[in-house]
This record gives structure tokens, sequence and C-alpha cells, in this order.
């Protein structure tokens, strides 16, 4: 809400912004519409120049005002990464909220293995990726979804217990 005591002081404001403010009455200007048209300042749009207003946490998450603008802080809002061997990347709400995880480990072939996962909500997908091993013949590596932070992974060899790298991947949110 704009409110302007005067004409005098709001010309002062308004003149030392660059605005002409000749002949204008600001006295009845109660909100920023009456304002900016009382002083003829017209909003931005694509065809021209003029105000615009900051978009809120909720604008952007909602992502249905095309007459705000967003500001860098606001498009990195829920952004985070850990890039490494182990590592995620989040993607903010405003763009699903989309979690991609990653990791590699180690499995011997007697014993399934648990895979901690850090989804907030859900994991739609896990996939485990069997490494290098020697005398690959009759190996086998499987996984699933347990919960939105934990995945099974069994690998499976016909020969003698050996252990095999594994790499994995997973989406969710």
């Amino acid at each position: 809400m704009l409110s302007v005591l005067n004409d005098t002081s709001a010309s002062e404001v308004l003149g030392t912004l660059g605005f002409s403010t000749v002949g204008k009455n600001f006295v009845a200007s109660t909100t920023q519409a009456n304002a900016r048209a009382s002083i003829g300042v017209v909003s931005s749009s694509e065809a021209g120049e003029g105000l615009i207003t900051r978009a809120t946490t909720a604008d952007v998450a909602a992502g249905t005002n095309d007459t705000k603008a967003i500001t860098p802080a606001k498009l990195k809002l829920g952004f985070s990464a850990s890039l490494g061997v182990n590592g995620f990347i989040q993607f903010p709400t405003w763009l699903s909220g989309v979690r991609f995880e990653w990791g590699r480990f180690l499995l011997s072939s007697t014993a399934a293995t648990l895979v901690t996962l850090n989804f907030p909500t859900n994991c739609f997908v896990f996939l485990p990726i069997l490494g290098e091993v020697p005398d690959q013949a009759d190996v086998e590596v499987g996984g699933y979804v347990v919960s939105n932070t934990t995945a099974k992974v069994g690998y499976f060899h016909g020969g003698p217990a050996r252990t095999a790298p594994i790499v994995w991947f997973a989406i969710g949110n």
C-alpha cells in the first residue's frame, strides 16, 4: 500500500526518481496502481517498458503468473547438489521437485544389501548396474525400491562367492 501525505512530499520523492510530477494530483492515490496511474507510470509488458512487481515464492511455485519478475534467489530456491561418486541433484519445487541420486559400492554374491536413499517423498526408479566382474558367466544383479529411503540390491553368481562393483541410479522426489 502506498500512502502519500501531500502533493509536495510526493512531488519531491517522485522528482528524485526522475518522474515528471507537474500538474499531478497525488492525494487520492492510496494504492500502487492508483499511484502509478496518477503519474503516468505503466506496468511492464512484453511490448514495452514499465514497472514490474517481484514474484513471491508462492508465485514461483504455482508457475501461473506472467506479470511478475523472478529474482535469481527465487530461481535457486530449492536447488541443491552434492556431486561425487555418491551424490544427488535436487531440483526446486517449481521444477516438480525431481531428485536424482547415484552411488557405488562393492557387493558380495552371498547376501543382498540395503541401499540408503534420501528421497523426501517417493522413489520412482532404482537401477542397479553390475560393474566389471571376471568370468561374468551366470552373473545377475537385481534391485527394487523398498521405500523412499531404502532400496535392496542382490547379486547372484553361479560360481564361488565373490564381490562385484555395483553402480546405482535412482529417480524420485
